[in-house]
């Protein structure tokens, strides 16, 4: 009982600040309810720094859930592969949230199209081997550092980039598979010494180039770059914290031995979030963010906020931890 009245006194004085900041009292006391169910690291204003030492087993029974850090449900990707600028704007968000305690919404169709298309990285293969499907995967760490870099649009919504870029997309498929036809065609002493493909993916980086593909993809919305500037001034004092880890396949090694060769994954994801930050994880192919765990006779169990709409979210097992190569976490300062 005394445990329980520490907690409500806590997060209703967390509360009662909210409200004296011209924040209402409705929201204020939704915030003590989440405060209460994500744990004691939740209620101080800042968590304490995080150490990869310690114990990795949790009491049966805990659970944390930073679901209300995120500015609503997961939110979709679609056919395009964008998950690791999903990951990069739900860490971002979830952090410019504790700072404030005010939601943050930005694009992900701004920072996918500047960070992915307009850097040239969706050309890397067609440069490497002639394929004519652009390369839309990333490195999540990089994609989460250049946002703390250069901002993030927050008025480019998603649903109408994706219209625009797939009839990009599909047009510059056939582009690229008439022009690897023609490399193909031509004597080898031709290919020796032309470049065809590096060619074509340095004529896109022109700065013409980058204007009319820029403006088609985000709609001729001029109030872009407004956006991204101040973004900046809100992500300034945050920094970026990963870790990388050996993977292994489960199937091949089995469930057992992936918990055992995971079990510095479950640490340190543990560990971030009983501080109260989510985690960002890449793993095969994918990236997505854990956003709480919940503990019990057969270990800890990890749920995630996945790029797959609100339906799409999946679970960490045990049984998972050890096809996890990266760790990604954001904090301030």
């Amino acid at each position: 009982m005394k445990a329980i009245a520490a907690a409500l006194a806590a997060a209703l004085l967390g509360a009662k600040a909210w409200a004296a900041d011209d924040r209402s009292l409705e929201n204020a006391y939704a915030w003590a309810r989440a405060s209460i169910a994500a744990g004691p690291s939740s209620w101080g204003p800042r968590a304490p720094a995080v150490g990869s030492a310690g114990a990795v087993s949790a009491p049966s029974g805990e659970t944390v859930d930073l679901s209300y850090q995120f500015s609503g449900p997961s939110r979709s990707q679609g056919d395009i592969g964008s998950c690791h600028t999903f990951a990069a704007v739900a860490l971002l968000e979830a952090a410019y949230y504790r700072l404030t305690g005010r939601p943050l919404r930005l694009s992900e169709a701004d920072l996918f199209t500047r960070r992915t298309i307009l850097s040239g990285d969706v050309y890397d293969g067609f440069r490497r081997r002639g394929s004519a499907a652009l390369s839309e995967g990333n490195y999540t760490p990089e994609v989460i550092q250049y946002a703390l870099q250069n901002g993030v649009a927050t008025g480019m919504q998603y649903d109408a980039f994706r219209q625009r870029y797939l009839r990009y997309r599909e047009a510059e498929r056939r582009t690229l598979e008439d022009l690897e036809r023609q490399r193909r065609s031509q004597p080898w002493y031709v290919r020796l010494l032309y470049d065809a493909r590096g060619h074509w993916a340095r004529l896109q980086q022109a700065p013409a180039s980058q204007r009319i593909l820029q403006r088609y993809l985000s709609g001729n919305d001029d109030a872009l770059e407004s956006q991204r500037r101040r973004s900046l001034e809100w992500l300034s004092g945050l920094r970026l914290t990963r870790k990388s880890f050996s993977p292994s396949d489960p199937s091949r090694v089995g469930p057992e031995e992936c918990a055992r060769l995971g079990r510095p994954r479950a640490e340190e994801i543990a560990a971030e979030l009983r501080a109260g930050r989510p985690v960002a994880v890449s793993y095969s192919e994918h990236s997505l963010v854990i956003k709480g765990m919940r503990s019990g006779g057969n270990g800890t169990v990890f749920m995630t906020r996945n790029s797959h709409g609100p339906g799409g979210d999946v679970t960490f097992q045990p049984g998972d931890m050890c096809k996890i190569y990266e760790t990604m976490s954001v904090a301030a300062r």
